[in-house]
């Protein structure tokens, strides 16, 4: 048994939590930016573009 064999499964289950707070923390900020400022830019970006 090598020590290696021993530590993947415990990096593995925290390669995954990180992975899945990570995923989270992303997804919340996103909804927060996306009802806060994405419709302003969305907007000022289409009459920017639109008057070009």
């Amino acid at each position: 048994m090598h020590i290696k064999d021993q530590f993947l499964p415990y990096f593995s289950l925290i390669a995954f939590y990180f992975c899945i707070k990570i995923y989270f923390y992303l997804i919340r900020n996103e909804i927060k930016n996306f009802s806060k400022c994405n419709s302003e830019h969305y907007y000022m970006a289409g009459k920017y573009y639109g008057t070009k």
